[in-house]
């Protein structure tokens, strides 16, 4: 069997804090994380993406000492962790915001592209979809739009946190997770510059509904994964090939979920167990159901 280009790990909302946990057993899981890639569970991962909410944040200060507990339990992996804000990490009209995250991962800007064997991995921040000025959406359609553009020719993989579409029918996922206002990103004309690239665009990647799943619109895949904070507690391992990504979630070990606690869209925080007409179970509206947690992206380009 052919060996993959290269692998690489999709983590999200973390939610991690200084001291303690805003979820229970949150840095336990995200310490698993770290250990097993060290050890080589996952195969050969030569980066990670993580798609948001690293941190849990609130203020400067809480998101500096946060953001240093994501480092110190990443950085003895020993690999590149190319991360975008999530809401809880950042806001685009908030430079006191932007700073400490910016500082973390050493860097100048909060849109950046890297390049692995022939794929562009665009990185961008939409954290505060819904909530910025119109000047910061104008000055992220700009810099994405370009950057499409610049990138026309290469096989492009598109990371965020907030979705670009809907992940579930759109009336129950709203009711899921009242009172968020964005359970999908704000900005119609992001997604018509997606679109409009959809031959070289072959997948967004992001999280922020604390769900699994998966869904092809105009031919472009959009992959969210739960994260590790919350109930089902998955990450993404994604092996690429010349012509196809295999994509697998792998939902953490039993004995290091906490269900009833961190099920944000669950009776115990709502009342109810949340379903749709896609995913007539619970269990199948916050895992995704088996091909979406499990399943190949044939490539375009």
């Amino acid at each position: 069997m052919t060996d993959p280009l290269f692998r690489f790990l999709q983590i999200n909302d973390l939610h991690l804090t200084a001291e303690g946990d805003r979820f229970a057993g949150a840095t336990a899981r995200v310490e698993w994380v770290a250990d097993s890639v060290q050890r080589g569970d996952f195969g050969d991962i030569r980066f990670l993406v993580s798609v948001g909410d690293q941190a849990q944040g609130g203020s400067p200060k809480q998101l500096v000492g946060d953001l240093k507990r994501f480092h110190s339990v990443f950085d003895p992996v020993g690999l590149p962790v190319y991360a975008v804000p999530g809401n809880h990490d950042s806001h685009e009209d908030q430079s006191k915001l932007q700073t400490p995250f910016l500082a973390a991962f050493e860097r100048e800007t909060m849109n950046f592209t890297f390049r692995e064997s022939d794929f562009r991995f665009v990185m961008l921040d939409n954290c505060s979809s819904g909530q910025a000025s119109p000047e910061a959406y104008a000055r992220r359609a700009a810099w994405l739009q370009q950057t499409l553009e610049a990138h026309a020719e290469e096989k492009i993989i598109l990371c965020c946190h907030i979705p670009l579409v809907p992940m579930r029918e759109r009336d129950a996922l709203k009711r899921s997770l009242y009172p968020l206002d964005a359970t999908w990103c704000l900005e119609p004309e992001i997604l018509k510059l997606v679109h409009a690239h959809a031959d070289a665009v072959q997948a967004v990647l992001c999280g922020h509904l604390h769900l699994t799943g998966m869904v092809c619109v105009r031919s472009i895949i959009h992959i969210c994964l739960a994260g590790t904070a919350c109930y089902p507690c998955d990450i993404g391992v994604y092996s690429v090939y010349e012509d196809r990504i295999d994509v697998e979630v792998r939902q953490l070990p039993l004995e290091l979920l906490a269900h009833k606690d961190t099920d944000l869209h669950g009776k115990v925080r709502r009342k109810v167990d949340h379903i749709d007409d896609v995913h007539p179970t619970h269990v199948e509206y916050v895992m995704g159901t088996v091909d979406e947690r499990k399943f190949v992206i044939p490539l375009k380009c």
